[in-house]
């Protein structure tokens, strides 16, 4: 069985992680980067940054491309494992949060919808669709 421990950092335009997964957004205090792997080969990443107004908004959401539609020893995709956690890490860190999806990328968001998220039926500037996670129960 495959352990997922999800492990937190401040996020830095240098992370180890940058060559590949650039940082998209401005980095504001209290911003987090979440790995999946080890030191020398990060297998997922998912970046939450801080906004002076408005949510969090959660970018930069990567996983290592042998894992991708892949399933583990239960049948469950790496991809709905891995991001569960982190996006609920996130969230319990940051609160509810907003994520931009390109309107082609029906394989995220598919997977975004069965983690619970919800589109918000907006565009950002530059095309993207607005993604949220569901507000917080009362």
């Amino acid at each position: 069985m495959v352990r997922v421990v999800v492990r937190r950092y401040a996020v830095k335009a240098d992370s180890p992680a940058a060559g590949w997964v650039p940082v998209s957004y401005p980095i504001g205090a209290g911003s987090v980067e979440l790995r999946w792997g080890s030191r020398d080969n990060i297998l997922a990443l998912c970046r939450g940054y801080t906004r002076p107004r408005g949510r969090p908004i959660v970018g930069d959401v990567w996983l290592a491309p042998a894992l991708r539609g892949k399933k583990n020893e239960r049948g469950v995709k790496y991809s709905a494992l891995v991001f569960g956690r982190m996006f609920a890490k996130i969230e319990a860190l940051l609160g509810a949060f907003v994520l931009h999806v390109h309107p082609d990328n029906y394989a995220a968001k598919k997977l975004y919808s069965r983690l619970g998220l919800q589109p918000t039926g907006k565009t950002t500037a530059k095309g993207l669709e607005v993604w949220t996670s569901p507000l917080p129960r009362q």
